[in-house]
């Protein structure tokens, strides 16, 4: 009935209007609190899995904000770490998380290029999406996640965390929800962010 009907378009109007001003004051309040930006100056970012995605995007983002970033790709030849070549502030290393020699290059590389800049953080991007049921995977496949996506974290913060220590810098370690709740054929997937998780839990606390 009519009355009915008003009282439920009085309802969702009214949640409507605190949902959006409840969504300003959030917005009024991150610009008035955390609206300022550190100074860049002087400051080296490392970020692995740059070839594509999220990893290729901040790489521009900090760059463009003033950062001299080091961008670790999987291929360094390939077309996504040859445009970020291209890019004012960023220098393209090759970094496979999976291989303890590549590590080791790109913290010799990052090491010898600092020059005046400290590195200000290490941004652990770099990983690899398992899909499929357990039963139906082989070992290899999934040892390979695990090195990858576990295994890389651990190598990667282990190798430059001495870097970090000087600069009293910070460690960005990438996760995903998944690594909350699992779903069917992601099992793999989410074990692993799961440790991921678990690694920079741990470290946080160490």
């Amino acid at each position: 009935n009519a009355p009915e009907l008003r009282r439920i378009a009085e309802t969702v109007a009214t949640s409507l209007l605190v949902a959006w001003i409840s969504y300003k004051l959030a917005i009024y309040i991150r610009r008035t609190l955390f609206g300022h930006t550190l100074p860049s100056a002087g400051k080296a970012v490392l970020i692995t899995g740059c070839d594509t995605g999220f990893g290729n995007l901040l790489a521009r983002k900090l760059a463009a904000k003033g950062y001299h970033v080091y961008a670790g790709c999987l291929f360094s030849q390939g077309d996504g770490a040859r445009e970020l070549a291209r890019c004012r502030g960023v220098q393209v290393i090759q970094m496979d998380v999976a291989s303890d020699d590549d590590v080791h290059s790109a913290y010799e590389d990052v090491t010898k290029t600092l020059g005046q800049n400290v590195l200000w953080a290490v941004v652990l991007n770099a990983g690899t999406l398992n899909v499929g049921l357990v039963e139906w995977q082989s070992l290899e496949s999934i040892r390979s996640a695990f090195n990858v996506n576990v295994l890389g974290a651990v190598r990667v913060s282990k190798k430059f965390m001495p870097l970090l220590r000087e600069s009293r810098g910070r460690l960005v370690v990438m996760t995903s929800l998944l690594a909350n709740f699992t779903l069917p054929g992601a099992t793999v997937y989410s074990m692993c962010k799961h440790a991921t998780s678990s690694l920079a839990e741990g470290l946080r606390r160490e």
